[in-house]
């Protein structure tokens, strides 16, 4: 066999692995398309807007639903699904649902300020004035009024700042709790192992919060 074959075999051998594409940026595309899509929904279904209400109104519902969508990636990054942790990397699926989380709570945020104000602006009445309508008036605004505020307490507990100053116990079963509470939406949840207390606490303030909004 001639050398220059031997040569070529071994350098072929020794060959590293053509690398996989990553499919990092068409994961991305996706998610930054479903929330277009989401953004083209609300324009579809939208007629004429006036007025500072009506572009407060619909900022605030966009803001909405930009916040149930991403909501639904959350769940989605947290799924631990296969193709993603091992095709992406778990890393960095963790670094986009801490992202995401970000980005869900400041449109929660959002959705309820511009909403109110648009309301208020509409009704002329005071922000204040106009909470207290949507809130107490409207169906199932207590019930929502508390989910709000169970989303922005976990999302608050989940900010590095704040895991510095409570313990390790409660800023790992707050979130834990909470997807199981909206899973099951009820406060018949099982209690996180480690977390006895935390997690009695929790399903109590639950059950009062579920029970005070149902009256």
């Amino acid at each position: 066999m001639p050398m220059t074959t031997v040569y070529a075999q071994r350098r072929a051998a020794l060959a590293p692995p053509t690398p996989r594409r990553s499919p990092v940026g068409a994961v991305l595309a996706v998610l930054w398309g479903g929330a277009a899509a989401v953004i083209a929904l609300w324009w579809h279904d939208t007629g004429s807007v006036v007025g500072a209400s009506g572009w407060l109104t619909g900022a605030g519902r966009i803001a909405g639903l930009l916040c149930g969508y991403a909501c639904a990636v959350l769940v989605g990054l947290m799924a631990r699904v296969p193709l993603l942790e091992q095709r992406v990397g778990a890393d960095r699926v963790t670094r986009w649902h801490t992202k995401v989380g970000r980005y869900t709570i400041c449109l929660l945020v959002a959705h309820v300020v511009l909403i109110l104000l648009g309301y208020a602006a509409q009704d002329g009445s005071s922000i204040v004035d106009e909470t207290l309508t949507v809130v107490l008036d409207y169906p199932e605004m207590l019930k929502a009024t508390a989910g709000a505020v169970i989303l922005c307490a976990v999302g608050l507990v989940s900010a590095r700042a704040v895991r510095r100053r409570v313990s390790h116990e409660f800023s790992y079963a707050v979130p834990q709790l909470t997807r199981e509470a909206l899973t099951a939406q009820s406060a018949d949840i099982d209690t996180v192992s480690g977390a006895t207390y935390t997690s009695e606490g929790y399903r109590q303030s639950l059950q009062s919060a579920l029970d005070s909004a149902s009256r």
